[in-house]
Parts: C-alpha cells; sequence; structure tokens
C-alpha cells in the first residue's frame, strides 16, 4: 500500500478534518479561511455539501450517510482519479504506439486553432 492508499483511507475513516482553536478571537475567525475550501478554489461547492450533510446528520451517522459527498469533496482536493485515468490514457497511447497500431506523429490529437470554430 503506498502513502496516497494510506491518506485516502485514513481520510475516509475519519471523515472531514475538523479544526478547533483553542481560543476563540476575532483574529481566529479572519484567519479562519486559511482551514478551508470556501475562499474562491473551485471546491467549495463540494465542501459546503459535505459540510451540510454532517450538519444534517450528526458526525456519527455522517460517516456511512454523507460518504459519496465526502468522496466527491477529497477527489476535488486531491484529484486522484484525474491523475490515474490521465495516466492510463498515456500508457495506452504509448502502447499503441508500440505495438504499431498509431504512429508516433499521431500520438496525439490534433488541436484546433485557438480562433477557428
Amino acid at each position: 500500500m503506498d502513502l496516497g492508499e494510506v491518506l485516502i483511507d485514513r481520510f475516509k475513516m475519519t471523515g472531514l478534518p475538523q479544526f478547533h482553536p483553542y481560543f476563540r478571537t476575532p483574529l481566529t475567525d479572519l484567519g479562519s479561511h486559511m482551514i478551508s475550501h470556501q475562499s474562491g478554489g473551485m471546491c467549495r461547492d463540494f465542501e459546503m455539501r459535505a459540510v451540510e450533510c454532517v450538519e444534517a446528520y450528526g458526525t456519527h451517522k455522517a460517516e456511512t450517510l454523507c460518504r459519496d459527498y465526502m468522496d466527491d469533496l477529497f477527489e476535488c482536493v486531491h484529484g486522484d482519479k484525474a491523475r490515474k485515468r490521465h495516466e492510463a490514457m498515456q500508457a495506452e497511447r504509448k502502447r499503441q504506439v508500440a505495438a504499431g497500431l498509431r504512429s508516433k506523429e499521431d500520438m496525439y490529437p490534433v488541436q484546433a486553432r485557438v480562433e477557428g470554430y
């Protein structure tokens, strides 16, 4: 089991990471956006859905009922499935070139011109 799988298992067991300050001050409120995905990232909608689900069902029931939301958030943050899909496509193209099914020049599709429609 590699490090990525260990981190995924640990994330899925614990659910959403929880950060609680020792002392609540206005400064903790000002810095709270730094430990979430709400400050303009592309994962803020996934995080909101996951947090709302956890708030609705509680932390114990959320482990089973909110699993899909947690998985979506984890994929958005880390991009493991997209990276593995990209690597599989690269390997398939290289295999086709090695087998002679595709020429090295045709390894990638021709990109459209920027101004072309």
